[in-house]
């Protein structure tokens, strides 16, 4: 069998907006919103990028703006207060993501590559991974890769599941911001590589 390389990390573009997204005033009245001002509140949090603002949509006291950033066209979403827009969330693919959801994603995210790694040394050890699901594989790997006390739960409390049937490969699944199993949420990680839920086959 060919060498297997570490675990492979391909954020999704829900994750690529950083957990550290915060609220920022643009300073202007809160019912105009212009492209420009909807591109500097990006660039704020994002200097390095180059978002292209398609278009800015406003609903009393909410606006989304259209936008294509890292090849993909996502809504970022604003909400306006006293102080002027705040940079509230992102939509992606049908899914609502706020402040919360990214932090929670991207904490999930950091500890499933953690538990990836470890599988990776598990596979260079024994030419396979763990066999089984979640609690059979993670009895085999205490002590030896993973500590007694190593989280397996997901930033939501919910425990991921794992699942490998002949240890050539494995899925490993956090059930995402609705905790519910199935759906376009799911944080999915297959042999050290993270995949939509529609590469997965759902939605």
């Amino acid at each position: 069998m060919g060498e297997r390389k570490g675990p492979v990390v391909r954020l999704l573009v829900a994750v690529a907006l950083l957990a550290s997204i915060a609220g920022v005033g643009c300073g202007s009245e809160p019912l105009d919103l212009t492209a420009d001002q909807a591109r500097g509140l990006i660039l704020q949090q994002f200097p390095e990028a180059d978002p292209i603002v398609i278009s800015v949509t406003v609903e009393e006291q909410r606006a989304s703006a259209q936008t294509e950033f890292n090849g993909e066209i996502v809504d970022f979403l604003f909400a306006a207060d006293e102080a002027g827009w705040l940079l509230e969330g992102v939509e992606h693919k049908g899914q609502v993501y706020f402040i919360e959801d990214l932090e929670y994603i991207s904490r999930s995210m950091v500890l499933m590559n953690d538990l990836a790694i470890a599988l990776a040394s598990y596979y260079e050890d024994h030419g396979s991974y763990p066999v089984g699901e979640g609690p059979q594989a993670r009895e085999v790997m205490v002590p030896d890769y993973l500590a007694e006390d190593t989280d397996v739960e997901d930033a939501w409390g919910n425990r991921f599941t794992y699942f490998s049937e002949d240890g050539e490969d494995y899925t490993m699944v956090s059930f995402g911001p609705d905790r519910e199993a199935g759906t376009l949420d799911d944080l999915i990680l297959h042999s050290g590589e993270f995949i939509s839920p529609e590469e997965n086959g759902q939605g």
